[in-house]
C-alpha cells in the first residue's frame, strides 16, 4: 500500500485519515445519484496518489533538464 495512504501504526491498512473520508464520499455520492463501492475508492484513491507522484517526478526532469540546458548555455556563451 503507498506510505500516504497507509496506516501509520499499521502499515497494512488504510489510514484513519482516509478511512473516515471514504464514508462521506460514499453518502456524497450516493446523494448525488452515484452508486460507489469502499474497494471502489480504495482505488480511486490510490490512482490519484500515482497521478500526483507521476506529474511530480516529470515537472521535476523538465526543471531538472532546464537546469542543466541554462549552465551549460551561460557556460560556452560566456567564453
Amino acid at each position: 500500500m503507498n506510505k500516504i495512504l497507509s496506516s501509520s501504526v499499521n502499515p497494512d491498512k488504510l489510514a484513519l485519515t482516509f478511512r473516515g473520508l471514504i464514508p462521506l464520499i460514499i453518502f456524497l455520492g450516493m446523494l448525488k445519484g452515484v452508486e460507489i463501492t469502499e474497494a471502489e475508492l480504495n482505488d480511486i484513491l490510490q490512482n490519484i496518489i500515482l497521478v500526483i507522484g507521476v506529474v511530480g517526478s516529470a515537472i521535476s526532469a523538465i526543471v531538472t533538464t532546464w537546469g542543466l540546458i541554462r549552465k551549460f548555455l551561460v557556460k560556452f556563451k560566456g567564453k
